[in-house]
């Protein structure tokens, strides 16, 4: 007997990206991204964005390096924004951009643009409440109530 899959299911949100340094030409550029919203339910998608998750402090001692197609090259050392960066690699349908890719976005725009999409990625996928929940219970299990 077969277990039927669970369909996928999207949202859609637009974001304004521009240039943020005022001494530099203004470009402005509105992203149209869709991303799968049931990464809580399905347990592939779920553990893997929870091993990212886990590795990113290790990711960011070593330091992320990335190099532009213009030959740039910067060093992630923020586990939080490879942690962001992770999510959005694996959960965002469109547009399909490599881990690498949205790097290279954020450091482009910056971290205040880039945080609505990280904010609103991670709310509703909901691999934030998970991760929440389980601080909650581990708090409860170590008997001081907080998280």
């Amino acid at each position: 007997m077969a277990i039927p899959m669970p369909q996928e299911t999207t949202a859609t949100r637009d974001f304004l990206f521009h240039e943020p340094d005022a001494g530099s030409p203004y470009w402005e550029q509105i992203w149209r991204v869709t991303i799968r919203t049931d990464a809580r339910r399905r347990a592939e998608v779920l553990y893997m964005l929870l091993q990212e998750l886990a590795t990113a402090p290790d990711r960011a001692k070593e330091g992320y390096v990335i190099l532009t197609p213009q030959g740039e090259r910067f060093v992630l050392q923020s586990a939080g924004l490879i942690a962001n960066l992770s999510i959005l690699s694996q959960v965002v349908v469109d547009p399909p951009l490599k881990f690498d890719e949205w790097a290279m976005l954020a450091h482009r725009v910056g971290a205040e643009q880039m945080d609505a999409l990280f904010d609103w990625a991670a709310a509703e996928n909901g691999v934030l409440d998970y991760l929440i929940g389980k601080q909650r219970e581990a708090a409860k299990k170590n008997g001081n109530g907080t998280t």
